[in-house]
Order: structure tokens, then sequence, then C-alpha cells
């Protein structure tokens, strides 16, 4: 695996598209694949949905830690990939995009965290992994009341 530190870059490096500033903050990594190369990047917080449901399926709570690390192996990020900051510099991007997965799954009822930095998966948080084994998006997550908070 090689790490590339823009997905402009990379592009540029494979000749596939012109090199572009506008793609110059994602963070990408190219695997080989039996088809040839896989790009991938650092999952956006709505991609993240079903590994955090994964992560949580044991009915156990959960830190943080915990999930980024399972992210990680889900999305076979590098050590790299996870100290990566946001612009402010303040916390990583993972980290970032974990917290606002967790708010949107939250907000659905998928997710309850019972103390601060804490996770746990609801009942329909447990369904919904059963009932879309396909995915959860944005669009699905619609379909499960919002909560007030």
């Amino acid at each position: 695996m090689l790490a590339i530190a823009s997905i402009a870059h990379c592009y540029a490096a494979l000749g596939i598209f012109p090199f572009s500033e506008r793609y110059s903050d994602c963070i990408i990594f190219i695997a080989t694949h039996e088809r040839g190369i896989l790009i991938m990047p650092i999952p956006k917080y709505d991609e993240m949905y079903n590994a955090m449901l994964e992560a949580l399926s044991d009915g156990k709570v959960h830190d943080k830690h915990d999930i980024k690390m399972q992210i990680k192996k889900a999305y076979n990020l590098t050590d790299e990939e996870m100290a990566e900051k946001i612009p402010s510099g303040r916390m990583t991007v993972v980290g970032n995009r974990v917290g606002w997965c967790k708010t949107y799954l939250k907000k659905a009822g998928l997710v309850d965290n019972p103390k601060r930095n804490a996770y746990s998966i609801t009942e329909a948080g447990k369904k919904a992994l059963k009932e879309m084994p396909a995915g959860i998006d944005n669009n699905r997550l619609e379909k499960f009341q919002v909560r007030g908070k």
C-alpha cells in the first residue's frame, strides 16, 4: 500500500486527471486490487455509519478511541492517515468524522452515548444493521425518528 498526500497528487502521478488544487484537501491512499489500483479516501462521516454500528454491535459501551481503531481497521487506514489533522490542527480528521457520524446516528436513535466520548448501539441500531446490509446513508437515516437532542 502506498500513501499519497492528496488526491490531486495521486491523479497527477497516475496521469488520470490533470493536477487540480480543488482536490488538495482530500487524503487518500492507493492499494493494489485484483483489477488494478484502488483509490480510497479517508471515509466521510456518512460513509462510516455501518462501520460504527458494526463496531458497536456487540452491545457493549465503547469509547471514541475504540471506535477510531475499528474505523482504521475497517478502512485499512494508515497511521499517517489516522494522525492527519483538520485545518485548525485541534483534532484529527478521523476523530472529527467519527464525532459527526455519532451525532447523526444518535439523532436517528441508532446509537446512544451514556457518557462523554462513550457510545453504545440501540435496539433501533441493531435493527438498522439487519435491515440495511447494503449500507446506511443520509437518505436512509431519514427513515428513523429524529430525536430533539
